[in-house]
């Protein structure tokens, strides 16, 4: 999850699922987990991110 310098984004079937990204302008980082509609935001320690 830390961030990377690259020239070009991964193709979209990098990654099973397939991928989106985005710039960070502020500062902020969390990765998101779906599936069989169930959400799940995590921070980068692990950290449940969701409201309850």
């Amino acid at each position: 999850m830390l961030a990377e310098a690259r020239r070009q984004l991964p193709s979209a079937n990098a990654l099973p699922g397939g991928i989106i990204a985005e710039q960070k302008p502020d500062g902020f980082r969390a990765i998101t987990f779906a599936r069989g509609g169930l959400v799940m935001v995590q921070s980068r320690q692990g950290t449940d991110l969701g409201v309850s």
